[in-house]
């Protein structure tokens, strides 16, 4: 069994033998935070770290999706840009046609 450092006491197994109490009913003494609490501020707080470091390296190394989208941008908006308009007015104009022949006009 080893010793404790601090005082020359035993450490090992008995230490952490049970008392047959539940460890809810245990109450910290005046002004200590319960280890459950504590535990889970740790847990949530590592848990935020985590969340936040992926965001930064998501954020950080593009994705081959995001490169396409980057190189692809510009060529379709030079696309729309020339024949958008045109589709558009054919279509309007065959659905005025396919409407005033419907109705007779």
């Amino acid at each position: 069994m080893a010793t404790s450092p601090g005082n020359g006491a035993a450490t090992g197994a008995a230490d952490h033998v049970s008392t047959g109490r539940a460890e809810a009913s245990v109450k910290p003494p005046a002004g200590m935070v319960p280890r459950a609490d504590i535990e889970a501020v740790v847990t949530a707080a590592f848990e935020k770290l985590n969340g936040q470091i992926a965001e930064t390296r998501r954020r950080a190394t593009p994705t081959l999706e995001d490169l396409a989208k980057d190189l692809m941008r510009p060529v379709i908006k030079e696309w729309l840009d020339e024949n958008l308009a045109p589709i558009v007015e054919r279509l309007v104009q065959e659905e005025i046609e396919r409407v005033t022949r419907r109705h007779g006009l």
